[in-house]
């Protein structure tokens, strides 16, 4: 049994949406596990999640985990005094576009915040940091703000733990992903992956490329088969040996 972990947000939903989905449900359950690891909360990924085919949800970067009948596994929260002060802080600010607050019935786990300047927001996050007993990274559009605690490796980790599958691969396109992929075995996909060559050794440039080595993979479990970098400059990402 293989756990394949990916991220949402431009990896499995892209302008390609409703064929990865289709490509994720052909994966034959016997063999593979499908996870959703992602950095919005599950209210937010509910809208546009369709009929996936997944065993389990890690919402909030890791800090909610829910299996596929969207029953809470886990959640770690913020201490309430440090999160109600961020929060008052970034809605007082000027520069705030809005802010998502993700929270269930144990408290906040997760905040997501979009200013008008991407660098302004950068500075607030490293202001917010500094300042108080949290994580967090600047995304596509905003800052998303995450207990020192919690990560997608550590959500991977207990679903190993439950589950018992020790053959992980990952799959991201995004900062908040680079610690899975270095992990596990791990793959960075989409149209910016160059910005990401000093983290990463695997890569491959679109989703379907990658289910089909799955899929491959699953065909010829004995043949040690293997996906290795052909070239950086080059759309051949994959190569099977």
């Amino acid at each position: 049994m293989k756990l394949i972990v990916s991220d949402f947000d431009l990896t499995l939903f892209d302008d390609n949406y409703d064929e990865n989905i289709k490509l994720v449900n052909e994966l034959n359950e016997e063999d593979f596990m499908f996870v959703i690891a992602t950095g919005r909360s599950i209210d937010l990924l509910k809208k546009d999640l369709k009929n996936i085919n997944f065993k389990y949800l890690i919402c909030s970067d890791g800090s909610v985990i829910l299996d596929d009948k969207f029953d809470m596994l886990k959640s770690i929260t913020f201490s309430k005094d440090i999160i109600d002060e961020i929060i008052t802080l970034l809605k007082n600010d000027s520069n705030l576009v809005r802010i998502e607050i993700d929270e269930n019935i144990k408290g906040i786990s997760g905040v997501y915040a979009v200013f008008n300047d991407l660098k302004y927001a950068g500075e607030r996050l490293n202001y917010i940091i500094k300042n108080y007993d949290v994580s967090g990274y600047v995304s596509t559009n905003g800052i998303n703000i995450i207990n020192k605690n919690i990560s997608k490796v550590e959500g991977i980790e207990y679903i190993k733990k439950i589950t018992g599958i020790n053959d992980i691969y990952t799959i991201g396109d995004n900062i908040n992903d680079l610690e899975m992929i270095s992990k596990y075995n791990g793959y960075m996909i989409g149209k910016e992956v160059k910005n990401f060559k000093e983290f990463i050794e695997k890569i491959v440039n679109i989703w379907e490329t990658l289910i089909s080595f799955f899929f491959c993979y699953k065909k010829t479990l004995e043949s040690n088969l293997r996906l290795d970098i052909i070239s950086y400059d080059t759309n051949q990402w994959l190569c099977l040996r």
